[in-house]
């Protein structure tokens, strides 16, 4: 009988860790928006973009499979920085 309680208990650690794992990439992508904002140098900009691009997928798809998430906050990016960041990501689609 045990092993049947084991079994019935794991739906639900599963969705829970699911879930804690989407609201701990959200709160990174909350630490690494600002980050991007207040880097000059090329190529430390382009590891933040790596980092926030691959954050953001992760949290993407733990969404996919039913992840309840609360949004992350948008952070808003000066015109220079933005253009930056869309060709880092645009090389990154390559």
């Amino acid at each position: 009988m045990r092993n049947c309680q084991t079994h019935r208990e794991w739906p639900y650690v599963a969705k829970a860790a699911r879930d804690n794992a989407a609201e701990e990439i959200a709160a990174a992508l909350n630490e690494a928006y600002p980050l991007a904002e207040i880097e000059r140098d090329t190529e430390s900009l382009r590891k933040v973009t790596r980092t926030i691009y691959h954050l953001e997928n992760a949290l993407r798809l733990l969404e996919s499979v039913g992840a309840q998430t609360k949004v992350p906050e948008l952070f808003q990016f000066s015109a220079g920085i933005a253009t930056e960041i869309r060709g880092s990501l645009e090389q990154l689609k390559r």
